[in-house]
């Protein structure tokens, strides 16, 4: 169901999700800049999995949550892949056998072999680099592991909370400049403090994430949240960035994009679509679609469309 997809961090960059084993293969073979990695599916069960993905020009961030099992096999593309393992385990195989589960932060370089199996429950941020930006290649040891981490999870947390394609892009060039400077130099400063949402502000999030058939309304979301209108508003600009009803906006806004994303069929309606969420003119949606996740709703259609067209050719890698 699409609602899994409220489960990935960066969902707002869902690319795939609810796809076919050869849909996967075509995706990481794009995403991975032409590496020749093929996917085999440990379970023929694959809605609980989907792929995020957002790129810069200092490198590009991926959100892969796998509910079942997968295999990954293959060879990948020219970038150095920084992966950070949330939950779960993944365990590597080399020509000499299997070397068990993989540390927390994990660093492949490029071109190099691919043989990764992601056990059931695996979430993980995956991290591509230019190696033009790396002077200096440096596996990351047990201190830059542990410094680096907390980084990639303050990210993670603050991707909740972006307020516009801009504002995305710039926080994700802010992180990638951060990890390109601590694998240049060795060094890594220390990270912001882990920070804690007020739990009124968190009812209200829950409210406006999973109630599909609510409609905005400040004081039925205050009396929700056990606070006055005023103080939600401003709680939730402290701790968010974003006014009440703007993070409304933005979850209605990733809503249609799941819907986009998911859907397989010839005529994609995506006016319906954004009817179904409240957005009742066409042209004023798609402009904050564009705003929001830097491409137009046909765009983010064409995308899985074109994964599609893919398939084919890459059936002799799918395994």
């Amino acid at each position: 169901m699409v609602e899994n997809t409220n489960c990935c961090e960066l969902g707002a960059y869902l690319r795939l999700h609810r796809a076919k084993p050869g849909e996967w293969a075509a995706a990481l073979h794009s995403l991975t800049r032409g590496g020749e990695t093929r996917l085999s599916a440990e379970r023929a069960h694959l809605s609980g999995h989907c792929l995020a993905e957002l790129s810069t020009r200092l490198g590009s961030v991926m959100y892969f949550w796998a509910e079942g099992g997968l295999r990954l096999a293959g060879r990948k593309g020219p970038w150095y892949t920084l992966a950070l393992i949330q939950n779960g385990d993944v365990e590597m195989a080399t020509d000499e056998g299997s070397l068990g589960p993989s540390p927390q932060l994990l660093m492949l370089p490029p071109d190099s072999p691919v043989d990764l199996s992601l056990q059931a429950g695996f979430r993980g941020l995956v991290i591509q680099l230019p190696p033009h930006l790396l002077t200096q290649i440096r596996m990351p040891t047990p201190v830059m592991q542990h410094g680096l981490r907390p980084w990639l999870e303050h990210y993670l947390f603050e991707s909740q909370f972006f307020l516009d394609h801009g504002h995305a892009i710039a926080e994700t060039e802010r992180l990638l400049r951060r990890l390109l400077d601590a694998l240049n130099e060795g060094v890594v400063a220390p990270a912001p403090p882990p920070r804690q949402l007020d739990r009124r502000v968190l009812r209200a999030i829950d409210k406006m994430r999973h109630d599909r058939n609510w409609e905005f309304q400040l004081a039925d979301l205050a009396s929700c949240a056990g606070v006055s209108e005023r103080n939600l508003y401003y709680l939730m600009k402290a701790h968010t960035g974003m006014t009440p009803y703007r993070f409304h906006q933005r979850c209605r806004l990733i809503r249609v994009r799941q819907r986009l994303v998911d859907c397989q069929c010839a005529t994609v309606h995506i006016s319906r679509y954004a009817s179904d969420e409240g957005f009742a003119h066409p042209g004023r949606f798609a402009a904050l679609y564009r705003e929001h996740f830097g491409e137009l709703p046909r765009q983010t259609v064409q995308i899985r469309r074109a994964l599609l067209e893919r398939v084919a050719p890459l059936e002799a890698l799918a395994g």
